[in-house]
Parts: C-alpha cells; sequence; structure tokens
C-alpha cells in the first residue's frame, strides 16, 4: 500500500490530486492522506492548490435565526470534544460509508473559524405546517427543517438512513427521514432529530477516539450533541429610495441610523430645491432660500418615529446605509396617538411584526397606504402588512406607556376568508382637523 499526504501551506486549499490522470480528490481522508495499492508500474501524481480565505462563522442560538422557505443562507455543524479541559471542535466533512468525518476547526467564544475546504457548507431551509388540531390556544404546529449539503462532490440532503445501524447519509430528493425537528434548549443544548420511521434518527458527534465524526443514533451512547454556526455575510451598504409626490410625503426609515443628524443631513442634499419642511413629532425643519432653519436640525432622523416631508414637487431621494434590525428598536408607545417608524427592509404581516406587543382594543394602525383596528385578540382593516418605508401613526388605548419591538420570527402561514364586519367610528389624530370618513372594516377569519 502507499500513502499520499497532502500537505498545503497556511491560506491554501488542496483543488485537486491526481494519480495516473485520475481525479482522486474526493478520497482524500480527513487526516490528508490517500491511500492506493501500488501497481506494478510506475504512477505519475500530481496536485494542485488554491488560495483560500478563513471564513468565519457564528453560533445559531435560537431556532428563529433559521429561515422558513428557500433560505439563502449556508450553516456548518459542528461538534465539540473536551479533553483535560481542553475544547477541540470538528466540523462536518466528507461522506464515508455510513458517516460523516470530522474536520478540525478553531472556535473563539461563539465565534468559528474555518481555514479549509474539507469542511462542508449546508443550507437549512424550514417549512412550517399546522396540525388539525390548531387553535390560537395550543401548539399544534410547528416546523420541519431540511439540510443540504451544497458541497459538489456529495450534494443531496441529510437523512437518517438506517433502524438497526448508525448511519447518516444524503440523498437527492428528500423523504420523510429528511426531514428535522430542531430544538435549542435554555442551556443552547441542539437537539437535531429526523422525523421519519428509521428509528437511529438522532444526529450526534462521536470523538470515536480521535477519529471524529457525524452519525445518527438512537439513543446517546456517549455521543455528544452538533451545533450550528451560521456563516457572516459581509455587511454592505444598502440604498433605500423614497419615491416622493409634490405635497406631504410620510416616511420612515429603515436604514441603521447611528448618526441621526448626519441621516438627515442625507435626506437634505437628496431633496434638493424640492424641499420645503420635514416634521417629526419632537421638531420641524423649513427650507427656503438655500437655507434649513429648525429645531429638527440638531435633533436628525430616528428609526423609532415617522415624519412628513413636503415637497414642492415629485422627486427621487436615495439614502445610504446599513439594513436595520427591527429587534433593535424599542419604540416608546405613550396613550394616544404616536408617530412610530417601521426600521425593517422586509415587509412583514401586522400580526406578526406585533405578536410580543400587547395591543388593546379599538387602538389604530393609521398610514398613507390604510390603516387597520385591534379588537378582540385581531387586527381588522385596510392593511395586513408593514410596508418598508412607510411612516406609521399608532392610537394607542392602553393605560401608561408602553413599548413596541417589532418581531420578525417566522409564523405558520393560515388561510383566511374575508367578511365585512361593522364600520369604523370617526377617527380624529390628536386634536387636529384630520379625520377619517366611516369605512368598511375586514375582518380575517381562519379556514
Amino acid at each position: 500500500m502507499v500513502m499520499i499526504s497532502v500537505d498545503v501551506e497556511e491560506g491554501y486549499a488542496i483543488e485537486s490530486l491526481m494519480v495516473d490522470g485520475t481525479n482522486v480528490t474526493s478520497q482524500i481522508d480527513e487526516t490528508g492522506a490517500y491511500t492506493f495499492t501500488m501497481p506494478t508500474h510506475d504512477v505519475t501524481v500530481s496536485a494542485t492548490a488554491v488560495a483560500f480565505e478563513p471564513v468565519t462563522y457564528t453560533l445559531v442560538t435560537n431556532t428563529e435565526q433559521i429561515e422558513i422557505g428557500m433560505s439563502s443562507k449556508t450553516y456548518i455543524i459542528v461538534g465539540k470534544k473536551t479533553i483535560d479541559g481542553v475544547d477541540s471542535y470538528y466540523a462536518m466533512g466528507e461522506q464515508r460509508n455510513k458517516n460523516r468525518g470530522g474536520v478540525a476547526i478553531s472556535v473563539d467564544g461563539t465565534t468559528a473559524t474555518v481555514g479549509t475546504s474539507k469542511v462542508h457548507e449546508f443550507m437549512i431551509s424550514g417549512t412550517a405546517w399546522i396540525g388539525p388540531d390548531f387553535d390560537f390556544n395550543n401548539e399544534d404546529q410547528g416546523v420541519d427543517y431540511s439540510i443540504y449539503d451544497t458541497n459538489e462532490a456529495s450534494q443531496g440532503y441529510l437523512y437518517a438512513a438506517s433502524s438497526t445501524e448508525n448511519v447518516l447519509k444524503t440523498e437527492a430528493e428528500p423523504d420523510a427521514n429528511a426531514n428535522w425537528d430542531i430544538t435549542i434548549d435554555e442551556n443552547g443544548q441542539f437537539s437535531i432529530v429526523a422525523k421519519g420511521s428509521n428509528t437511529h434518527n438522532v444526529m450526534r458527534f462521536n470523538y470515536n477516539g480521535g477519529n471524529p465524526l457525524f452519525s445518527c443514533y438512537d439513543e446517546n451512547n456517549n455521543q455528544l450533541p452538533v451545533y450550528l454556526y451560521v456563516k457572516e455575510e459581509a455587511q454592505t451598504t444598502t440604498t433605500q429610495v423614497l419615491e416622493l409626490s409634490a405635497g406631504w410625503n410620510n416616511i420612515s426609515v429603515y436604514l441603521a441610523v447611528e448618526d441621526p443628524v448626519a441621516m438627515l443631513d442625507q435626506l437634505k442634499e437628496g431633496l434638493g430645491d424640492n424641499a420645503i419642511a420635514i416634521e417629526g413629532k419632537d421638531g420641524y425643519t423649513s427650507y427656503e432660500d438655500g437655507e434649513w432653519f429648525g429645531e429638527l436640525d440638531e435633533i436628525g432622523l430616528m428609526n423609532e418615529q415617522s415624519y412628513n416631508i413636503q415637497v414642492s414637487a415629485d422627486c427621487t431621494v436615495e439614502l445610504q446605509g446599513m439594513p436595520a434590525n427591527p429587534a433593535d428598536y424599542a419604540i416608546t408607545i405613550n396613550p394616544g396617538w404616536n408617530w412610530i417608524g417601521f426600521p425593517s427592509a422586509e415587509e412583514l404581516e401586522i400580526a406578526v411584526a406585533l405578536a410580543e406587543f400587547e395591543a388593546a382594543d379599538e387602538d389604530v394602525i393609521d398610514s398613507p397606504l390604510g390603516y387597520t383596528m385591534y379588537d378582540g385578540g385581531e387586527w381588522f382593516g385596510e392593511i395586513e402588512t408593514l410596508v418598508p418605508g412607510v411612516g406609521y401613526m399608532y392610537l394607542y388605548n392602553g393605560d401608561g406607556p408602553t413599548t413596541l419591538v417589532f418581531q420578525t420570527g417566522s409564523k405558520a402561514r393560515r388561510s383566511f376568508d374575508v367578511s365585512i364586519v361593522k364600520d369604523v367610528k370617526d377617527i380624529r389624530k390628536g386634536g387636529s382637523d384630520m379625520t377619517r370618513k366611516q369605512a368598511m372594516v375586514i375582518k380575517t377569519v381562519k379556514k
């Protein structure tokens, strides 16, 4: 037997290993070696390497970080072994006969760094479901996850492949054994269990005496839990486009505002000589003879608030910045009317976005696109979603101030019938003359 050990310099990864013209790259084991039986003739061996930039991943701590629907994110699956107080980490690699190999990686806190192409990346997508006994007071709902290996040599869906052996393989088309239940407990411990009929269905890490592997087991026999880490995407700037019509326009900013005055200056520059005024709940600024005057100049723009912009002609304004995360903004809601922003670049169903907010009966969300009212635990009205870039007014009928944080967690989809339920009394905004005439409210009724 002949063993070829393939070692590459730091910052490079093996691209191909050729033996007598045959590409045997996929047969290199986790130690970087390829073994074959020496024939009676001379053998020509060649290898090529490519530059490989280290890739960083962040520990997943909540299943809400895993997207519902087709995901664009990539993950690695990691196991940890502690020996004499020292933690060693291994990421899932190549497909072996019945299991997956483990590749040593570096982990610092919640960040994993991968410096080799031997680690396989996976796309994890979730499909929400609702059981026949579902109602708004029980838990007969959930998510089935699929785990897809993106590596060219072993593309396919991970599945639990046996009821009698410890086997983890991939298949081109997912069946029930490729549907996984993923949970994370309060200690950050993952449980990844296949839902099909095969009973060796719990994905675990096995240090295996220094020959690490990942497989599926029917019970815990000194195997170790696995963890998910998601690739850190490069931060890129986002453009928010404001299409403004002559007159008044109600807007909010979904770019992360780090310097409120600088964001306001961006808006002023974009408006140019089309500008007349910008109004917020805490101040006002007006444009005259090429100059801005008003208290808003010192306050700037906030993600938590909505604003009115008055322009003399139709115009388009572009703002540049990093996308905001709605979960980072706690919006104070006081009794009466509130000017609220919507710091999300993603359109969200109102029932989802306000899922954790304790609305009071006859609360109203109003906008240039329409309004909706809260009654009996549900929102009824002309609008069903919150739209990026739109400014909103919130009428709060509760006692004392409260806090609103928009939720983006995935919720199960439901089917709805539509029926007209009642008229709505006139709505007056904080003593102003702005009145909405009586209108029909649309109620969504779960099928």
